[in-house]
């Protein structure tokens, strides 16, 4: 059991890292851990724009579409494809934004605050 985890987090990490974006077309999540993650890998993300995952990336950030409609989601694609993007630079602070909002020290910390700001 442990070799299969294994052999299945060498997958996914090899996906991460060769993709040229992350797609995520959910009508709905709580905190979208799989789009952080692409994200921690500075990859552009096609996300569907519901609230979630436009707290977690932010709108300057994302590629957005609508959940459903995959004529928008095609011409999100499209844009990339056709250069009307600049992967790099949104690759780049993409990875800035997890530095700066996700990490475990920085996460610890602002739950620390929060909790002594509640029992004061």
């Amino acid at each position: 059991m442990k070799h299969e985890t294994k052999k299945l987090e060498n997958k996914k990490i090899k996906w991460l890292s060769e993709c040229k974006a992350f797609v995520l077309p959910s009508y709905s999540e709580g905190f979208p851990i799989s789009l952080l993650e692409a994200m921690s890998y500075g990859k552009v993300c096609l996300v569907s724009d519901i609230g979630a995952n436009v707290e977690v990336l932010t709108r300057d950030l994302g590629l957005w579409f609508t959940p459903g409609d995959s004529k928008e989601l095609f011409s999100v694609i499209n844009n990339i494809e056709n250069g009307l993007v600049n992967t790099e630079e949104l690759s780049k602070r993409i990875r800035e934004r997890v530095e700066t909002e996700f990490t475990w020290p920085i996460i610890t910390d602002n739950f620390m605050k929060m909790i002594i700001n509640l029992t004061q």
